[in-house]
């Protein structure tokens, strides 16, 4: 089934169409319309969701319909800074962009701070600089993550997100364990949460479980199919190298780039390390050429190491993508 429908706006006026259609028969088999003020967008939704629901053939428990009708915090304007913040680090490398999502989570914790979003949100912005060796500090900035990750699970446990980055935070600090209990947990607790099945994916990758990263990174671009700054793409096609699914990870690669999502010499080298890896060393080597030229002071070789883990099949890509020309840093 696919949910569609519009919304109008008139001052502080609301109209929202809605249709169930069900994509076997292409037949609507629900439709609505709501009508009330934006001021009162929350108990319009509520509305909504339980009119969807009572017309289907589903019986839901308790917790169910509590999750359901969790909205985590009543100011729309905290919750649009919360997700804006998200994407905008993306790629952490650029400092002004760190900057700016964290004046965003400031001011989402400022607005609401009984909405552990803001707290989430400040979290992911100090230890995902680590995984992409844009700190110089990387122990404060991983502690400081795991701060005000805690701050995010006390003020509401409910909020998977809190779980997840407090996971990330402990992956990139060793502690696997703990890291892969607080991914299922979040999962758990906000399965239709995209960021939140992106991150586990990225914490099963980092954990040195590529190939159960897949299943959670794939749900996340279902969840959020639009959002083209959203690196879903990217972190499948760096969970298929680690896993060794070299011509997956190139596929991921195309559809990414085919749709405008992110690209940067972060991924140009994943591309190239497939390429390699497939002896399709003209391939790479163009790559290479292009990545010593315009980014030569990269930290190719520790942003690989991250990833793809100590062992043989770390060696094994960054031999040859020095054989096909890449020169990392100090070389």
């Amino acid at each position: 089934h696919v949910l569609r429908g519009s919304i109008e706006t008139r001052e502080n006026e609301l109209r929202i169409r809605s249709q169930l259609i069900d994509t076997n028969s292409s037949e609507t088999v629900w439709s609505a319309s709501l009508q009330g003020e934006l001021s009162n967008i929350w108990k319009l939704q509520d509305e909504l969701t339980a009119k969807l629901l009572s017309s289907l053939p589903v019986e839901l428990e308790t917790i169910d319909k509590v999750q359901l009708l969790s909205r985590y915090t009543e100011s729309t304007e905290a919750l649009a800074l919360y997700r804006q913040g998200l994407y905008m680090i993306l790629p952490p490398s650029e400092s002004k962009r760190v900057q700016a999502a964290r004046q965003l989570f400031g001011r989402v914790i400022e607005i609401d701070p009984e909405f552990a979003g803001g707290y989430a949100g400040a979290a992911w912005s100090y230890a995902l600089p680590v995984v992409f060796n844009a700190t110089e500090t990387p122990d404060k900035h991983l502690t400081m993550s795991r701060s005000y990750a805690g701050q995010a699970i006390e003020v509401d446990p409910r909020f998977g997100a809190g779980h997840v980055v407090l996971g990330f935070a402990q992956v990139l600090s060793g502690d696997k364990v703990e890291a892969l209990k607080n991914a299922r947990l979040a999962a758990a607790i906000q399965p239709g949460d995209a960021f939140v099945q992106f991150i586990k994916g990225m914490i099963f990758t980092l954990a040195g479980l590529p190939g159960e990263a897949v299943a959670p990174l794939a749900e996340a671009l279902r969840l959020n199919p639009i959002e083209t700054r959203a690196p879903y793409l990217n972190a499948l096609a760096i969970a298929s190298v680690a896993d060794r699914q070299y011509q997956s990870a190139l596929d991921y690669l195309a559809q990414n780039q085919a749709r405008g999502g992110p690209q940067g010499p972060h991924m140009e080298v994943f591309r190239a390390a497939a390429l390699v890896q497939l002896v399709r060393n003209e391939e790479a080597s163009a790559i290479i050429r292009t990545l010593n030229k315009t980014f030569p002071d990269y930290p190719y070789e520790p942003w690989l190491a991250s990833w793809i883990g100590p062992g043989e099949h770390l060696q094994s890509t960054l031999t040859k993508l020095s054989n096909n020309g890449l020169a990392f840093t100090g070389e």
